[in-house]
């Protein structure tokens, strides 16, 4: 009996699996059974047995008293029963529902590129339509420049260039057009990753 409780109480905790406490209340239940049948015979061994009239009928009485005790732990452990079963049903159809929706949670984007901004943990629930990161599409990455009249003589349509990210990333693109703008020179770069 206390080992059916303390798996009871792992169960509840989340420690064990229901499917544990199946085998200890089968072994209760027949043991309960074994223990009805002996209390039976030797009720009836100890009204024969037993003294005086008086004696057989209190040693009855006793021993019909300790039966309704009995029988109602026997009804306590039925409801146990049941209800150990309820909840190894209830994890199955758990484990059921888990195995068909596995490899089915993958989030995907529409674009190709990196998720920029805080990033989810393994195993963070997301709802819905809710927002995971923003992705960064570098292969369409324009980066305006500005640039001293020295160097500007030096850029060139079609140049490989290379920038580095905030976050440290490398991007290399080239340049696709220069222009002046207001008195100072500048270039454009577009990045991929």
């Amino acid at each position: 009996m206390q080992e059916l409780l303390m798996k009871h109480q792992l169960v509840e905790r989340g420690f064990v699996a229901p499917v544990a406490l199946r085998e200890p209340c089968i072994q209760l239940e027949r043991e309960a059974m074994e223990l009805a049948h002996s209390f039976r015979a030797l009720s009836g061994i100890a009204r024969t047995v037993l003294g005086s009239p008086a004696e057989q009928i209190e040693h009855v009485r006793s021993a019909e008293e300790s039966r309704r005790l009995f029988a109602s732990e026997s009804e306590r452990l039925e409801a146990e029963r049941a209800s150990v079963e309820s909840e190894i049903a209830a994890a199955e159809l758990v484990v059921r529902s888990a195995e068909r929706h596995q490899g089915k949670t993958a989030i995907r984007a529409p674009i190709r590129g990196t998720l920029a901004g805080e990033s989810l943990s393994r195993f963070d629930a997301v709802s819905a339509n809710a927002s995971v990161g923003v992705v960064e599409d570098a292969s369409r990455l324009v980066l305006k420049v500005h640039v001293d009249e020295a160097d500007f003589r030096r850029i060139r349509v079609g140049q490989a260039v290379e920038s580095h990210a905030l976050d440290g990333r490398l991007l290399r693109g080239s340049v696709v057009w220069r222009t002046r703008s207001r008195g100072r020179q500048c270039a454009i770069r577009r990045g991929t990753c």
